[in-house]
């Protein structure tokens, strides 16, 4: 298998609040629906201060 199907990596979206603006690259989160985890790689918040995109990976260590 490739190194990306092993680690995908997803962009999300979220709301920009002050709880989402205190996301930092060493937390992780988790789906709820599924209960897969993934650890946070990148964070920016857009332009317009209305959203903060993540780049979040799944299934590699810390």
């Amino acid at each position: 298998m490739a190194a990306d199907q092993r680690s995908p990596r997803h962009p999300i979206s979220v709301r920009a609040a002050a709880d989402t603006r205190d996301v930092a690259t060493d937390w992780r989160i988790r789906d709820v629906r599924t209960g897969e985890v993934f650890n946070i790689r990148a964070i920016e918040v857009t332009p317009n201060r209305q959203y903060v995109d993540l780049l979040v990976e799944s299934g590699v260590a810390v």
